[in-house]
């Protein structure tokens, strides 16, 4: 470690400071404790030490940490917090919050192999640097370490916080049952006022009832109190812009391909060649994957047209159908580092993948999502923006390819239902891989009115009657992720939006109605899911006619 690096310490006892030490320049110094709240030390180390490196930590997990003073090793940028996430299983400790962020892919459980981008910032061992907690804030209001950490970890993510449970914090495996004895739950009361600062006072309601019905629970006096809390007052983003990495001058010296899904847009995709022809930083090839469900056609780029590229184009025209299935013959025929998915509609400035390359460089991430905006909008406001992590994935996503044949492709089970972005991107996460979204170049999506790489999609219930509802393939990709309560909260969503569009005197016969679509998607999804065990992609390798 280098002798310059400032590091303050805070070992943690049953929710209590215990010690507290100083380390700069080589030399260690303990520090005289103020009181024995651990938010109120941790709140006032960040104030005291703006450029030192926070770190916490259990003092039952001790034994098993790597030496402290090497931790800002691993911190890779001023925005990265590194924690024991995973194998505490802070997933757990918030369970029923999945009632109300359903839709969240960060309250699923994550490896411990390695990193995974989490918000859930870990109670029982972490490290960041001051000004980071200084710049998001540190909420006074939450009586539990945990639910402060948690708060600042959301929070952070949608301002550029890099949040990862890290295992190089351990210098070997720690005993299951010392783990276990660390996963202490959030309150009621603590997850009541997270709800309330985060979501809403709406979702305190919604999370009552929701605890009613599936945890037997009725936290009423805990969602009245935090209901009646305002919201915490915060110095402001503006305090975290200089904290975002410096993105290099120049692009990194790599080779991307770019992967481009079409459908009867002949037009559209001359003029995204076009664009990508212009980069700065050049494509090392485009591979074009062409659908022409009815009689094939000369294509979308006759051989005239390639010759004047500065890349190579693998024009590929098959005779089928599918978002996914599409995506993923591109994948299987890319060879370079990186892999860029582009819509077929799209217009792009000539600095985009250089942008790209040059957030993946800076932020050390293996994906970056890129912004859109459509005719009627302008970009000025997205690029304005500095990149953050992101929950979803898909449009325009630049990734390493590696990760991504590591996370196998797109799910083709997931074909004619949309979703599959999502799916794919909580894959990712799980090979340890980060989403940044980047809108400081956004990319005009044009909206085409018909063509691209969808058409109707003609699957196996649409005879069924009732029809099945929800759709059945946005159940299994549910089903296939999110714990129990974040399926059941999407469900108690879902038919409380169905009864609130309906009038009050028509719910007798709309319940049965409701009930039935709701049975026949869960039957049709139970169809998709048994064959789980196979690979989640099979992609299309065969040899189909060129233009």
């Amino acid at each position: 470690m280098s002798s310059h690096v400032e590091i303050v310490a805070m070992c943690i006892r049953h929710g209590q400071p215990v010690r507290i030490w100083h380390q700069a320049g080589g030399e260690r110094q303990f520090i005289a404790m103020r009181t024995q709240s651990v938010i109120g030390e941790f709140i006032w180390l960040a104030e005291a030490y703006p450029d030192a490196y926070i770190a916490w930590f259990d003092e039952r997990l001790e034994p098993f940490l790597r030496d402290i003073s090497e931790w800002p090793t691993l911190v890779r940028h001023s925005l990265e917090v590194l924690h024991l996430s995973c194998f505490q299983r802070c997933d757990l400790m918030v369970e029923s919050l999945g009632l109300v962020d359903f839709d969240s892919p960060f309250l699923l459980p994550g490896p411990t192999d390695r990193r995974y981008p989490t918000w859930l910032i870990s109670p029982i061992g972490g490290i960041g640097h001051a000004s980071a907690f200084r710049a998001v804030g540190l909420d006074a209001g939450f009586k539990q370490f945990s639910a402060l950490l948690f708060d600042l970890g959301y929070r952070g993510i949608q301002q550029g916080l890099c949040p990862y449970s890290e295992p190089g914090l351990l210098r070997g495996e720690a005993p299951s049952g010392i783990l276990q004895g660390l996963q202490e739950p959030l309150s009621d009361t603590s997850l009541a006022l997270l709800i309330r600062r985060r979501f809403g006072r709406k979702w305190l309601f919604f999370w009552t009832v929701g605890s009613g019905l599936f945890r037997r629970a009725w936290p009423w006096k805990e969602a009245l109190k935090a209901s009646m809390m305002g919201h915490a007052p915060y110095r402001g983003a503006h305090l975290i812009a200089s904290l975002h990495p410096v993105l290099p001058l120049e692009a990194p010296i790599t080779s991307v391909d770019v992967v481009i899904p079409t459908l009867g847009r002949p037009e559209y995709v001359k003029n995204l060649l076009e664009d990508l022809s212009k980069q700065t930083a050049l494509p090392n090839k485009v591979i074009l994957i062409e659908q022409a469900p009815g009689p094939l056609t000369a294509g979308t780029a006759p051989e005239s047209f390639k010759k004047t590229l500065p890349f190579e184009v693998d024009h590929q025209v098959v005779g089928w159908v599918g978002a996914c299935r599409a995506r993923n013959l591109g994948l299987a025929r890319s060879s370079s580092d990186w892999v860029l998915l582009l819509d077929d509609d799209v217009r792009l400035t000539a600095s985009l993948l250089a942008y790209l390359l040059k957030v993946a460089a800076a932020y050390q991430v293996d994906a970056v999502n890129g912004a859109t905006y459509r005719p009627s909008e302008t970009g000025d406001a997205l690029a304005r923006q500095f990149p953050r992590v992101w929950h979803s994935c898909g449009g325009t996503i630049l990734f390493r390819r590696s990760v991504c044949h590591a996370t196998d492709f797109f799910d083709e089970r997931l074909e004619g239902g949309y979703g599959e972005d999502y799916e794919f991107g909580v894959r990712l996460r799980l090979n340890g891989s980060n989403i940044l979204y980047a809108p400081g170049d956004p990319i005009l999506h044009l909206k085409a009115p018909s063509g691209g790489f969808r058409q109707p999609f003609r699957h196996p219930w649409v005879n069924e009657v009732p029809q099945p509802r929800p759709s059945p393939i946005f159940l299994y990709s549910r089903a296939k992720h999110a714990p129990e309560l974040m399926q059941k909260g999407y469900a108690l969503y879902y038919w409380l939006k169905r009864l609130g569009s309906t009038p009050v005197y028509k719910w007798p016969w709309v319940l049965p109605a409701i009930r039935r679509q709701w049975k026949s998607a869960q039957r049709w999804a139970a169809r998709i899911k048994p064959d789980l065990e196979q690979p989640v992609a099979a992609p299309a390798l065969q040899q189909f006619p060129a233009d």
